[in-house]
């Protein structure tokens, strides 16, 4: 996605004099013990140069939220109470208000924007705490908006570089975990088809482990995972998912949705606790 920016600088050194910037680097030629003359050295410093992340609106209060498009600086559907049609720019600050005629389905949210209230769908509302910054990158965020609701709840996945630039990673899976590694360049988020490692400076994802889902990351960075019986995987330094403990299935009604499987944790020691 985004990258900084490096710029190159040049400084030259002439004589014995020195150059405020860069640092200086003086040559000798010459024989004899400590004698020679000073020569002209060109100095190459490389110095990175911050992109500009355009930051997210501020939104505090709990029904507050603002706008994602599907694409980046685009808009959102926006159908007004008067059943007009009509569109809200991205990053459009709104409010979930109560009203309306109900006769959306659940993929869609009655808001108040500006002066006009409407409903947008759900999933391009994105509110404070949907925003899990990157520990090492914090312009970097997994965003986690919203899907609607059934047996458990959805949420759409976005990956954001900022306002500038955000992938929608999955359109909805249902309460994805997330771990971040410690390289603070890759992500791993569970989906309802399985867990997918993502590269953050692309958006792309890099693995997919299917059927693998809760990733964690243990304190030496091993990527653990579980499978829908609540088996133990880690994937190791070739990439091969290796099971570690063999699960359990749980029984469940027929017309019961099975929850999906939580993220280990780890002790003191490192190890995992099932």
């Amino acid at each position: 996605m985004g990258a900084a920016r490096f710029v190159v600088v040049v400084g030259a050194i002439i004589g014995c004099k020195k150059a405020a910037e860069p640092v200086p680097v003086i040559a000798g030629s010459g024989s004899g013990s400590g004698s020679g003359s000073a020569v002209a050295v060109t100095v190459a410093v490389a110095v990175a140069v911050p992109s500009a992340v355009k930051p997210f609106p501020k939104v505090t209060g709990e029904d507050d939220g603002f706008l994602f498009a599907d694409v980046v600086g685009g808009t959102v559907p926006f159908e007004l109470d008067d059943k007009t049609k009509t569109t809200l720019p991205e990053g459009t600050i709104v409010t979930r208000v109560d009203g309306g005629e109900h006769d959306h389905t659940e993929d869609w949210t009655h808001v108040k924007a500006g002066d006009k209230t409407g409903y947008v769908t759900i999933a391009n509302v994105i509110h404070a705490d949907d925003i899990h910054p990157s520990p090492k990158q914090p312009d970097y965020a997994l965003v986690l908006s919203s899907a609607g609701c059934g047996d458990y709840c959805h949420a759409a996945i976005w990956l954001a570089h900022g306002m500038g630039e955000h992938t929608r990673i999955v359109d909805a899976a249902v309460a994805p975990t997330f771990a971040w590694n410690a390289d603070g360049k890759t992500l791993a988020v569970s989906t309802d088809d399985g867990a997918v490692l993502v590269d953050l400076a692309t958006g792309k994802t890099l693995t997919k482990f299917d059927h693998r889902y809760a990733p964690a990351y243990s304190p030496d960075n091993t990527l653990y995972l579980r499978d829908p019986d609540n088996g133990v995987y880690k994937v190791d330094a070739a990439g091969k998912v290796v099971r570690v403990m063999k699960g359990k299935k749980e029984k469940h009604a027929d017309d019961e949705y099975p929850p999906p499987p939580e993220p280990v944790t780890f002790d003191a020691a490192g190890k995992f606790v099932p």
